[in-house]
């Protein structure tokens, strides 16, 4: 995976993110990232714990409380599908990132259909994502 330094420190200042992956290291490179770019950035290790943090959010708020979705395509207890597909069932929703291990074509067709803004490859560019 290519880890380039961000050019302009903090251009996403207050974009609030949340990051579900299972995979602990890729989630913290990618949190990290997002936070170097300004990000404010909620991880969860699991399609559970982002269901979860999810729901209670939209209890708390009229709104999305936060901006956009990163989430591995294959989580335990949900997948990025599922997790499209909830989100595409609310009355105001946000910008999903799938990324995947596995991204065949069909992958990435039906996650574009289910309303993905982006299918992202691993590895993949931080830079790219952060964009």
């Amino acid at each position: 995976m290519i880890h380039r330094k961000l050019e302009h420190p903090e251009p996403h200042r207050g974009t609030r993110v949340v990051v579900a992956e299972d995979d602990d290291a890729m989630r913290d490179l990618v949190a990290e990232a997002l936070k170097k770019a300004g990000c404010e950035v909620i991880e969860c290790p699991d399609g559970a714990s982002l269901f979860e943090f999810m729901r209670e959010a939209w209890v708390k708020n009229d709104r999305p409380p936060f901006d956009l979705i990163v989430s591995d395509l294959r989580l335990p207890a949900a997948s990025g599908f599922e997790v499209l597909m909830l989100v595409r069932r609310l009355k105001n929703p946000i910008p999903v990132i799938i990324v995947t291990a596995f991204g065949d074509e069909l992958t990435h067709s039906y996650a574009r259909e289910l309303g993905a803004a982006a299918v992202l490859n691993k590895p993949f560019d931080l830079d790219e994502l952060v964009e």
